[in-house]
């Protein structure tokens, strides 16, 4: 079962993808980003914005200038019910 500190390991994942993404030839870059646009998607269609406090809380770092992924939860599941503790 997941819970939220799989979220948090999974959302840093997110940052490494970003950055890698950042780092790549522009047209390569333009090639890759519509799988990344595609995982995006699917990760919005099952969760929910959030403030992003509890997540912080997780990870224990500071989400100033961090990407949208971290101001996102599950709507539902186990990790929605880890979360509502924090």
């Amino acid at each position: 079962m997941w819970t939220e500190n799989d979220l948090a390991a999974a959302l840093f994942m997110r940052d490494f993808v970003e950055d890698a993404l950042a780092g790549l030839e522009p047209e390569l870059a333009d090639r890759v980003r519509p799988g990344v646009t595609a995982a995006d998607d699917l990760f919005r269609s099952f969760t929910v914005e959030d403030p992003g406090d509890r997540m912080a809380k997780v990870a224990h770092i500071d989400l100033a200038g961090r990407g949208w992924w971290w101001f996102r939860v599950p709507a539902s599941g186990p990790i929605a019910q880890d979360l509502a503790g924090y």
